[in-house]
């Protein structure tokens, strides 16, 4: 399940909130003030790993025979 970070303008709170790939988009509240309508905010990584078995060090090698 991806993680999206939101934004409360009404308290400035940044949180993360797990959703599911084929939820529909909804209101999301805060969870500090419960304020009903914040902001998703854009990331600038296109994927987050969370968990085991993920390292720094898997990613396909620059080296074309291999």
């Amino acid at each position: 399940m991806p993680d999206y970070e939101y934004y409360c303008p009404a308290c400035a709170h940044e949180f993360t909130a797990f959703r599911d790939m084929n939820e529909r988009a909804k209101r999301t509240a805060c969870p500090k003030c419960k304020y009903r309508n914040c902001a998703r905010m854009v990331s600038d990584v296109g994927a987050k790993f969370n968990g085991g078995g993920f390292y720094t060090t898997d990613h396909r090698s620059c080296d074309k025979n291999g």
